[in-house]
């Protein structure tokens, strides 16, 4: 599937969370696994899971841009939550760093052996500007992961609102291991408008 990057007035749902995957791909690959980037690997996890609990990839007459065709404000809401996402996946910062390669410490130490005493007294003399800039990163990256934490939670929070507002037998299930704590916590009154004899409330579907 290819995004046509500069037809944004027409961007649907589906085509704008396909732009936020591939963020998370590209960014995940320039961070080439380390351990400092998991955290952006489960986020994107939770993101994939939402996509997939509201159908955004389903067919166009089961999709979500279908079923929300009449909701502009709620289309309006998610495409910014998407714009959120897109932003912080692409800070200028965070990609140099993590496009930077870290020098493997066995490589340091030869090139220390063979530049002599001289090299080392300079490597000495840097590491504040060094750990400076790392303490720097670090703040950024958990900035990264407050943000797109919560933009992820507050997209779920829109799905349970879609999901308290559906009438019908027919609401989307949502992933047993996201479910299991709301259900429990969240479960409608049993005066809720909608909650009618002989129909199932939307925490039991």
């Amino acid at each position: 599937m290819e995004l046509n990057q500069g037809d944004d007035t027409s961007l649907t749902l589906a085509r704008h969370a396909l732009k936020c995957m591939t963020a998370f791909d590209r960014f995940l690959a320039a961070a080439q696994a380390r351990q400092r980037f998991i955290f952006m690997q489960r986020k994107k996890n939770n993101f994939f899971y939402w996509v997939t609990a509201m159908k955004v990839f389903e067919p166009p007459e089961v999709s979500l841009d279908h079923r929300l065709r009449d909701s502009p404000a709620m289309v309006e809401k998610i495409h910014q939550l998407f714009d959120v996402i897109l932003y912080t996946l692409t800070l200028d910062t965070v990609s140099a760093h993590t496009l930077q390669s870290e020098e493997p410490p066995s490589k340091k130490k030869r090139r220390l052996s063979e530049s002599g005493r001289a090299e080392f007294d300079r490597k000495i003399e840097e590491p504040s500007n060094t750990n400076s800039g790392r303490d720097e990163f670090d703040i950024t990256l958990a900035q990264m992961d407050f943000t797109i934490g919560g933009t992820v939670a507050s997209l779920w929070r829109l799905f349970y609102d879609l999901r308290l507002s559906n009438d019908s037998a027919e609401a989307i299930p949502l992933n047993p291991s996201l479910d299991k704590g709301w259900s429990s916590s969240s479960k409608p009154h049993s005066n809720h408008r909608h909650n009618t004899c002989g129909k199932k409330s939307p925490s039991s579907i």
